[in-house]
């Protein structure tokens, strides 16, 4: 009898197996579904923690979210694929069960508990919270998705004190990489000096606390709230990057920029987990409410002036090099 009842329930694992397997292949996790399969029928030996899933890739020292390290995202990215126009025109079906799946995935998007826990350490624990994500790194002043970004933190330091007037709070989380901030050498410094330097005395300023206060009016968590619990080389900038992410879903309301990725990926999750009506963005003039309820416009990567430059130099050379085998043939 338990021979049998170990065979029955092998058989119902096997099944719920099949069910799960088909249910991935028709979404959105078909090489996960195909791993999971190999390794069921041992075609496949799995080794949990040094998988990458990347080509020819199987010696993570430290695992982090899959395609950690110089992949990240890359998982994430390719399910955000499926909402491109040409999806939608060349693959209907895949184009219409993203558009069915995309908001409860959303709504679904937290970190696991061990995670969500530390993030509710920082800060003042239990009170309510203004986010801010600042693109005030060096690089992204740079980039082609900056040129019509706010480039001066001290305005919108200013600007986020009167929204926490008006949302009658006390505290804001700025979600922020110090790292980009504290950049002094190199072009991007000397390119963008006049700002570095006065929005790093700005950030260092607002995150300390003054004189007769208990709390700083802006703090900080991500890389500064992992370091207290863990060595920086085993956590790395994507975990970083996931706790920021959670504890600016979670307050009440959440400044973010456009042309980020980041902000847009907020926004969105924000929007439908029902908190859409407190996202707003800063421009070059103000903080405003953001439109449509809240929820963003697609994010559109931007392409640098040199990076159209460069693929016109690269046309321009494959049609010479066209031309000279034709030349050559004739």
């Amino acid at each position: 009898q338990q021979q049998q009842q170990q065979q029955n329930d092998q058989k119902d694992d096997k099944d719920d197996f099949f069910l799960t397997t088909m249910v991935l292949q028709n979404g959105l996790l078909t090489p996960i579904a195909n791993l999971s399969t190999s390794v069921l029928f041992k075609k496949q030996k799995l080794n949990a923690r040094k998988v990458d899933f990347l080509p020819n890739v199987s010696h993570c020292q430290h695992p982090k979210v899959y395609g950690g390290g110089r992949g990240a995202g890359r998982l994430w990215n390719d399910y955000i694929g499926f909402q491109h126009p040409r999806v939608k025109k060349q693959r209907p079906k895949e184009f219409a069960l993203f558009q069915r799946t995309h908001a409860a995935v959303l709504k679904a998007l937290i970190p696991k508990k061990k995670w969500r826990d530390l993030a509710k350490t920082c800060g003042t624990a239990g009170t309510q919270y203004l986010a801010l994500h600042a693109r005030m790194e060096l690089e992204m002043m740079d980039h082609a998705c900056g040129k019509n970004m706010e480039r001066n933190f001290t305005k919108i330091v200013q600007w986020m004190q009167s929204l926490m007037k008006e949302q009658d709070v006390h505290q804001t989380f700025v979600a922020v990489s110090r790292d980009g901030m504290e950049i002094n050498k190199g072009k991007w410094y000397e390119r963008y000096k006049v700002y570095a330097d006065e929005n790093l005395a700005t950030l260092n300023q607002m995150t300390s606390v003054a004189s007769g206060s208990t709390s700083p009016p802006f703090f900080e968590c991500g890389k500064k709230l992992l370091q207290q619990h863990f060595e920086a080389p085993k956590f790395g900038s994507l975990l970083q990057s996931i706790v920021n992410f959670y504890i600016a879903t979670e307050s009440k309301a959440f400044v973010g920029v456009r042309g980020s990725s980041y902000s847009t990926d907020i926004w969105t999750t924000r929007y439908h987990q029902g908190r859409g009506l407190q996202n707003y963005e800063y421009t070059t003039e103000e903080i405003k409410r953001l439109e449509n309820n809240g929820l963003p416009p697609t994010h559109k990567f931007c392409s640098s002036g040199n990076d159209k430059k460069e693929k016109k130099k690269k046309d321009e050379k494959t049609i010479d090099e066209k031309e000279e085998t034709k030349q050559e043939q004739e």
